[in-house]
């Protein structure tokens, strides 16, 4: 058997005919009316959990802009980086995880933040 990811590429014609990526990666994207630079729309990555990461262009890429839930803004539950817990992102996150399962928590991480369900 086979593990699938979810993910997504949102590609632009180029006048030449060629295709360019715009943004692409795990997840599932949804487009929201709010605009960045060059009147690109907003995009919220879904997927397990609630506080999804909003992102928005800046001209150049598309990066991190903000968190929403249902359309409002909000914090997700843990944030973590290696300054914050002493050590490498990955032995951070590590450590969050194992937290959350001694508690019997539902959770998912990304690569820098954890959703708790």
């Amino acid at each position: 058997m086979v593990a699938r990811k979810r993910g997504y590429a949102l590609l632009s014609k180029q006048a030449d005919g060629s295709w360019r990526v715009m943004t692409g990666g795990s997840g599932i994207p949804e487009f929201l009316q709010t605009r960045g630079a060059g009147k690109w729309p907003d995009i919220p990555i879904g997927g397990p959990g609630f506080c999804f990461p909003v992102q928005r262009r800046n001209g150049k890429t598309y990066e991190l802009n903000r968190f929403e839930y249902e359309s409002k803004r909000c914090k997700p539950l843990v944030e973590h980086s290696g300054r914050q817990l002493g050590g490498s992102p990955i032995s951070g996150r590590i450590a969050v995880s194992m937290l959350l399962k001694m508690r019997g928590c539902d959770f998912s991480c990304s690569a820098s933040i954890c959703f708790i369900a």
